[in-house]
């Protein structure tokens, strides 16, 4: 079972390396927009309706406004780069919860040999990685509910 979870970690971490852009515009527009705009690189005027109506949550720009402000302490100010470790944060959380997850539901399978295609099953259909390293407020509510 050991080998199931390295090799999940792995290909949460190499999807997370390959995925490039958004899934979907509220990735992006919705997020890390409005943290370029707390960073002081375009005005609000630049923004969508949201931020005037006040209607989106503060709590992710505030985690990528504090990745990338401690990015910059490093000299690190490459976009692509703060999306990256944006990406790799969001998949060892996703794998780490959805690892717990299946420990707890592990204890339901009788057999080692169910147990071992259980896990793998759990943590490695084919679009559960691609979808779990996203930097998206839909998987930050489905990892704090779960």
């Amino acid at each position: 079972m050991q080998i199931i979870l390295l090799l999940s970690l792995v290909i949460y971490l190499v999807t997370a390396y390959f995925s490039v852009g958004y899934y979907h515009p509220d990735e992006h527009f919705q997020i890390l927009e409005f943290c370029n705009y707390k960073l002081g690189n375009i005005p609000a005027d630049y923004l969508p309706w949201e931020f005037n109506e006040q209607m989106r949550p503060a709590l992710q720009p505030s985690i990528a406004f504090i990745v990338i402000k401690t990015l910059n302490l490093f000299s690190v100010y490459n976009p692509f780069t703060y999306a990256l470790i944006l990406r790799l944060i969001t998949a060892i959380l996703s794998w780490f919860i959805f690892y717990k997850l299946a420990v707890v539901l592990l204890d339901d399978f009788a057999t080692a040999t169910g147990k071992k295609i259980f896990l793998f099953m759990f943590l490695l259909t084919g679009f559960m990685p691609f979808l779990a390293v996203r930097f998206s407020s839909e998987n930050y509510a489905a990892l704090s509910f779960l």
